[in-house]
């Protein structure tokens, strides 16, 4: 599911712009959707830096993952910041680092094996300590959330007058 786990999701209100309803009223879907991407991946930008920065990076796939989606639902074009939890460059172990992990001892009906030191270790109960969160899509949220729309709506006047500029008749 787009929508699942921790992530910064964001609207576009086309209704906020005259000039852009005017604009995506005549575009076909693909184009539109290439066009409003592009403003939610601009307007995205700096939140997006700030997440991979707070990321924490033990191999590095967690950072990789970290991507600006967009998508139509029910008639509103939708983004989501945050790890991808699908696809090729995925994390699913995302939300373990952003909420972290409960201590205690884990047991299982049969034995457990694992590989340790010099050999195999068969057991029935393993004591795990826990991992502390680091919230990284929490503290972005905090950070850049009040900001996102305003980015938006200023993203995509630029991109309606640098589009009437473009094309406008001569």
């Amino acid at each position: 599911m787009k929508g699942q786990g921790p992530a910064v999701h964001v609207k576009l209100d086309p209704l906020g712009s005259k000039k852009l309803r005017k604009l995506f009223l005549g575009m076909k879907h693909l184009p539109q959707k290439k066009a409003i991407s592009k403003i939610m991946r601009q307007a995205m930008r700096p939140a997006w830096q700030a997440m991979r920065n707070r990321a924490p990076v033990s191999s590095g796939r967690l950072r990789k993952s970290i991507v600006t989606l967009v998508w139509k639902r029910r008639g509103d074009w939708v983004a989501r910041l945050g790890p991808r939890y699908k696809g090729k460059k995925r994390a699913p172990h995302a939300h373990f680092a952003e909420l972290g992990t409960r201590g205690g001892t884990r047991t299982t009906s049969g034995k457990f094996t694992y590989p340790a030191g010099s050999g195999l270790v068969r057991t029935s109960s393993i004591s795990h300590g826990g991992t502390k969160g680091r919230f990284f899509v929490k503290r972005t949220l905090d950070d850049y959330g009040h900001k996102m729309q305003n980015r938006i709506i200023e993203k995509s006047n630029k991109f309606v007058s640098q589009y009437w500029n473009r094309n406008a008749p001569r």
